[in-house]
């Protein structure tokens, strides 16, 4: 097997690409790099010999996809589809069951392998994924790579949240009350009223919970505020008004944790013990974020707080569904 030169340039698209596709050894080629599984070339990358206006292409044999979670005809189709709209076919085709991808530049390449690789694992669905001429080219949700936890002394300054101070808040200005209130101006027909009618919530819900001195996040004891949000155990589009402005389907997560969460990747049990899914892990690594460690815990939820994760358990974690995860990138941040 001939030994790969990949030039500086092109090696973090080589690395992404070799976790993207499962496919983690390399064969050299006169023009690129093989990435192979099993013995078996699975995808070819060529930075030379390419056609004008490509400065990268992507060879993948649809007949070796490997997924975890979304079927190989349906990525397949997927890639065909963009590339039917883009009209970005390579110049390396290498048959049949082979098909052919140029990038204009290495963000065009990261973007589509970002897709590629959250496709796999099932946190995107492809169909949601489509926009007439741009899917393919479109940049994936930034991360930011956080630290697993804070230091423990943090981590130990985390506030249960008493019943009695619950008790205080639901009383004659009750959540729930106060975003009726808030929202009696607001229609709840287009997605941008529903939108709207979510950020009313969510900035009620974080007020409650600051006067709760609640700042930290519950799994992690981060506590920089830019970097935490408001997280429903049910998700916001499957719940009631009562149970969206319910405390006990709250808590506060670090971005990092609350996309992992939301997506299905990760979960807790009743005694608030991390559950991670297998495809946690290859998660973490194609973005370079700390996995999160199994000693972490939340703090012990009350029968409330078990209903609403048993409610994820079964219905979010594992599944990634799409009617959740489509709405994901563009839903309302606090």
């Amino acid at each position: 097997m001939t030994v790969p030169v990949v030039p500086s340039c092109w090696e973090h698209i080589v690395k992404k690409a070799e976790i993207a596709f499962l496919a983690p050894a390399q064969r050299g080629l006169s023009d690129g790099v093989g990435l192979m599984r099993h013995g078996r070339l699975a995808c070819s990358l060529y930075w030379s010999a390419t056609l004008p206006g490509h400065q990268l292409e992507l060879a993948i044999c649809t007949e070796r996809i490997e997924s975890t979670a979304t079927r190989p005809r349906k990525i397949t189709a997927w890639i065909t589809r963009q590339l039917a709209v883009t009209k970005r076919y390579a110049g390396h085709q290498r048959g049949a069951d082979w098909l052919g991808i140029g990038f204009a530049n290495t963000h065009e390449a990261l973007s589509f392998l970002g897709h590629y690789h959250d496709v796999r694992i099932g946190l995107l669905n492809p169909d949601d994924l489509y926009r007439e001429g741009a899917a393919i080219l479109m940049s994936p949700p930034r991360m930011v790579a956080l630290p697993a936890a804070e230091p423990a002394e943090a981590s130990n300054s985390l506030v249960a949240i008493p019943p009695s101070s619950i008790a205080e808040i639901e009383t004659e200005a009750s959540l729930l009350h106060q975003f009726r209130q808030a929202t009696a101006h607001i229609p709840a027909k287009s997605e941008a009223d529903q939108l709207a009618r979510q950020q009313v919530g969510l900035d009620l819900i974080r007020k409650a919970l600051l006067r709760l001195h609640v700042t930290r996040c519950d799994l992690t004891g981060l506590g920089d505020p830019a970097l935490l949000c408001v997280t429903h155990l049910k998700p916001w589009s499957a719940c009631t008004d009562a149970e969206r402005m319910d405390l006990s389907n709250v808590l506060l997560l670090a971005t990092h944790v609350d996309m992992a969460f939301c997506s299905g990747l990760v979960s807790f049990d009743d005694d608030g013990c991390l559950l991670m899914s297998s495809e946690y892990g290859d998660y973490c690594r194609y973005r370079g974020i700390s996995v999160l460690t199994g000693a972490l815990r939340l703090r012990q939820p009350d029968a409330d707080m078990c209903k609403y994760l048993a409610w994820h358990r079964a219905n979010v974690y594992h599944r990634a569904p799409s009617w959740w995860l489509s709405g994901l990138a563009t839903r309302p941040r606090t």
